[in-house]
């Protein structure tokens, strides 16, 4: 049940894998490496936009701890 969701980006996919947790989770990967495992598709989903973004060198916000 793979999916791609950047159309026009195929290296980035998710799945829903075991991957130690109670329950499977949705799992992005990059090129088929592992980026990060999330329990909801939504978050991946966002999450792999965001690195595509960060990958294509675009303006980034970034926390700054007092």
């Amino acid at each position: 049940m793979k999916f791609y969701p950047i159309k026009s980006d195929a290296r980035y996919s998710i799945d829903l894998e075991w991957c130690g947790y109670e329950r499977p989770k949705y799992v992005l990967r990059f090129c088929d490496e592992w980026v990060d495992c999330f329990q909801f598709k939504s978050a991946a989903i966002v999450r792999a936009v965001g690195d595509k973004a960060r990958r294509n060198d675009a303006l980034t916000i970034e926390e700054v701890k007092a």
